[in-house]
């Protein structure tokens, strides 16, 4: 009998690094083509560098969603602790940038909110994936069959 590939990390991991990319890519781009009156044309140290950072955020998501053992390590995450990882891969370099790259100007605002809904979406998404029902009760003899039924 053969395994079923789970694809969901390799998915995931996709969706987190295009959700960093449109954003940072998204906003350096536009800013830096669009006259503002109050700030100008900004001017940004990194640049368009910034997304290679978007490889490390697709390896560790990957790495977080991994169920199988993998050549790294063997995860024995639990699938809050997966969630939780694949929020912060995303949400902590956004915030990083934020301070180094992009400064706490107003029109930024929308690349923090951006990355908070990203992340929330793609947490959930991943603990509902990870998330490991507990069918024991089933098997326990000490329950009627009609409460079995009913749980």
């Amino acid at each position: 009998m053969k395994r079923k590939l789970d694809l969901f990390p390799l998915e995931i991991s996709f969706f987190n690094a295009i959700a960093y990319l449109s954003l940072t890519i998204g906003a350096t781009y536009v800013d830096s083509h669009y006259y503002n009156i109050y700030y100008g044309i900004r001017f940004y140290p990194l640049g368009y560098s910034v997304g290679i950072f978007s490889i490390f955020i697709f390896l560790l998501t990957f790495i977080f969603n991994l169920k199988n053992k993998c050549w790294i390590f063997e995860p024995k995450f639990s699938s809050r602790l997966r969630s939780i990882g694949t929020f912060f891969v995303l949400f902590i370099p956004i915030l990083i940038l934020l301070c180094i790259n992009f400064g706490p100007e107003y029109p930024h605002y929308s690349i923090l909110l951006g990355s908070l809904a990203y992340a929330i979406i793609l947490s959930l998404l991943s603990f509902i994936h990870n998330y490991e029902i507990n069918f024991d009760f089933v098997i326990d003899g000490s329950i009627e069959k009609l409460a079995i039924i009913e749980k």
